[in-house]
């Protein structure tokens, strides 16, 4: 990784991430927390820069985990802090991982005693764990918005869906057809209200 790392250009900063994110894996195996510290903190950076926000949040866990084991809880709050304000800046709907952050920080707020914050932030996770991890479902007006995670595995969660292995269905159309399954499922219309109809559905679950 730390080869790749030099033969990637100082611009490409995804792929930066990307790899300094594996040197951070690596170190943190190993437990040398300091150098995996120092590693997933440019691999949060890069991703900053790179504009992948979501996956930015994502590396907070790790960043204040570290701080965790090494005792120093009041700089795992600030990660958290730093990120849930960095969330809350963007103009898109927050990320599935924003949900770990309010988990983190109800740890750490039982740790210190502070049981009500932590059960504040506790079903702050909660509420935002539930929800769909779709951004594209989150704008103001989309029936689909209030979809939650629970009934998509549950298959019921009212979306549009044929599967009968007989084309032209949704299925087959998404096996052979579709370039990027994910996005063929999530572009699927809301048919029913959610958790009113069961319908099997591999594609959406």
């Amino acid at each position: 990784a730390q080869r790749a790392l030099h033969l990637v250009p100082e611009q490409d900063h995804f792929r930066r991430g990307t790899i300094t994110g594996t040197l951070g894996l690596a170190y943190w195996t190993i437990g040398d927390l300091g150098n995996a510290y120092r590693s997933f903190t440019d691999c949060m950076a890069n991703l900053k820069k790179a504009g992948k926000i979501h996956l930015a949040i994502s590396v907070t866990y790790v960043l204040a985990d570290i701080r965790y084991v090494q005792g120093r809880l009041h700089d795992a709050q600030n990660e958290y802090d730093s990120s849930l304000q960095l969330a809350a800046s963007s103009d898109k709907p927050l990320p599935l991982a924003t949900a770990e952050l309010y988990q983190g920080l109800s740890v750490l707020n039982r740790e210190q005693g502070d049981l009500e914050t932590a059960t504040q932030n506790l079903l702050k996770s909660k509420e935002l764990g539930e929800k769909a991890p779709l951004p594209e479902w989150q704008n103001d007006g989309n029936p689909r918005r209030k979809i939650t995670l629970d009934q998509l595995l549950r298959m019921s969660a009212g979306l549009e869906f044929e599967e009968h292995y007989i084309p032209p269905d949704d299925i087959t159309r998404m096996l052979y057809e579709s370039y990027d399954f994910a996005v063929y499922a999530a572009d699927k219309p809301l048919v029913a209200k959610p958790d009113t109809e069961w319908n099997y559905s591999s594609g959406v679950a």
